[in-house]
Order: structure tokens, then sequence, then C-alpha cells
């Protein structure tokens, strides 16, 4: 059996698929394969791929029908032969010992995990990073590490980790299709069947930050999808109200109005949904680790919106 399937969704990426499969060939592990999903690229994207993956035959193009990320890669899940799973984004890059790295650290694990660069206007800086740890799952200290606000941006991500196949074929674990989260739902589900999860202060994924793309577009769906998410994390590993639970809410309300940030009349239609949410009240009596999680509270539940809409506006 091939030790890694390598998982690529592709759609219009023709500036940077090829750097991302040169990334992939250099690797120093070499017991894996590649499955390319191209979803109806109506670049050169496929023309690349094809004339890379030539004489090739750890590589394998497969053809979804512009479905999205995330049929793209149930798609390469339905074709891995590998033990383990990992994705990489067509826009993104690995260093040249990321598998090796990687799988020579799955001894005894469910789930493998490493931190994260990112790399703007051509300067890389950490986003990400976190602890060489050997967690056992799930317990107060490893849920209290995962769902912090330090850890959990690299949990809430498909990238940057090994997944064993097994577990995702036995439980049917598969991604969402939606507009925005699918990542996140992905490994909270995957998360529920681990008993041992490896983390790594190395950071051999590169993610490129790209203005324009699908991130960084306004979707009206962004509150409901990360409350969501809050939710069935609470439901699987009951938070109750706990400070990783207010960490989780805080990211919400944040990931919605950095959504919004854009426009005053959506910012304020944002707030709106917000501040009539059940448990709004609730987390104002909260006492949080995090300073500007509070002064956030506080100009939403004061109605300060205008200068909220101001600093998002700024800082962001």
């Amino acid at each position: 059996m091939t030790k890694i399937s390598v998982i690529i969704p592709v759609y219009n990426k023709e500036k940077y698929i090829e750097a991302c499969l040169k990334s992939v060939d250099k690797q120093t592990f070499k017991d894996f394969e590649v499955l390319i999903i191209d979803d109806g690229s109506t670049d050169r994207s496929k023309q690349i791929i094809d004339c890379f993956i030539t004489n090739r035959p750890r590589y394998t193009l497969l053809n979804g029908k512009h479905n999205g990320v995330a049929e793209a890669r149930n798609i390469g899940l339905k074709n891995a032969t590998g033990e383990w799973v990992t994705f990489i984004d067509a826009d993104d890059w690995i260093e040249d010992d990321y598998l090796e790295t990687l799988y020579s650290e799955q001894n005894e694990a469910d789930l493998v995990v490493s931190g994260l660069l990112e790399f703007n206007n051509g300067k890389y800086t950490t986003s990400v990073e976190i602890d060489d740890s050997r967690l056992r799952f799930p317990t107060q200290e490893s849920i209290s590490q995962i769902f912090s606000y330090k850890w959990y941006p690299i949990f809430s991500i498909a990238v940057t980790k090994l997944y064993l196949r097994k577990i995702i074929e036995d439980h049917q674990i598969y991604f969402e299709k939606q507009q925005y989260g699918e990542d996140s739902l992905f490994v909270i589900e995957y998360l529920k069947f681990t008993n041992n999860i490896k983390t790594l202060s190395y950071s051999g994924y590169v993610n490129r930050i790209i203005k324009g793309t699908l991130s960084h577009q306004f979707r009206d769906d962004v509150w409901q999808v990360t409350l969501e998410q809050t939710k069935r994390i609470n439901l699987n590993w009951n938070l109750d109200y706990s400070q990783e639970w207010q960490y989780m809410y805080c990211r919400s309300i944040k990931l919605a109005l950095l959504n919004a940030r854009g426009d005053w009349h959506q910012f304020r239609n944002q707030i709106k949904e917000i501040v009539h949410d059940d448990d709004f009240n609730k987390i104002q009596k909260s006492s949080f680790e995090r300073k500007s999680d509070a002064v956030i509270l506080f100009l939403l539940s004061h109605k300060f919106w205008h200068l909220l809409f101001l600093v998002y506006r700024i800082k962001f």
C-alpha cells in the first residue's frame, strides 16, 4: 500500500499550480501518490498539469464538474489508496522535507499536525506555530489546547495534516459542500474518531496569500457557519461556556465582522444578527483571556458600531 495520498484540488490556478507540483515532486519522501482534481478550470491549469504529469506515473489527473473545492477533495478521497491522506491547495507549496517530517512522526498517531508559514508580498511569516506534543484525545488538557486561540487556527484548516484514510473511510467522513467553513467541519468530524494526535513545531507548509481569492470575498453565511462549528464542538466535547467556548464564540463574531468590513450596511446587518443571538448576552458576562475580545464585545453591546466599523476598516 502507498504510504501517503496527496490530494490537490485545482480551479483556475495557472499562475501557481506548476510551483505547487514541483514542490511535491522534490520531496525527500518518495512513497506517495498525487491525486490532482481539476474542477473545470477555464484557464490553462489543465494543460499545465497534463504536461507536468507526463512520464510521472505516481500522478493522476481527475476531472471535477466545477462543484467547488469540497467536492473536488471528496473525489480525491474516493480515489485515494494511501495509508495516510494529506491535502495541498493549488496556490500553496510544501518544503522538500514536508512529507518525510510528518510521516516520521506518525507512529501510534491518528492525526499528525504541523505549523503553517504564510507568504505575502514576497515575505515569509509564521502564521500559526504549535508545540511538539503527543496528545491523548479527548482529555480536558488536549481539548483546552486544540480549541484555544493559539492552536485552533491550525486545527480549523484541512491542510498541514496527515489523516488516516481508514478512519475517513470507516466513518464516512467527507467535506460538506458550502461557501465557507468546510475545512473546519471536516476536521471537527475527524477529531471525533481520534485518540492520539501528534503536533509538530515544524512549519513546512507555505500558504500563499492572494488578495481577491474566495477567502477574501464577502459571504452572507459566515456568522451562521462559524456558529454552527462552535455548536458542533460544544456538542461533541461539552465546552459548556468554558474559556474555550468563549474563544470559539468570539472567533465567530470576529470572522463575521471581518467578512463584512467592506460595506457599512453589510457590517451593520451582520452586527444585528450577532447581538440577537441567544448566547450573546451570556458571553457579555464572561471574563476574557484576550483584551481584544473584551473590547469588541464592549463596542457591540454599547452600540459603538460605527467606531467598530472604522477599527475593522483601518486595522484589516
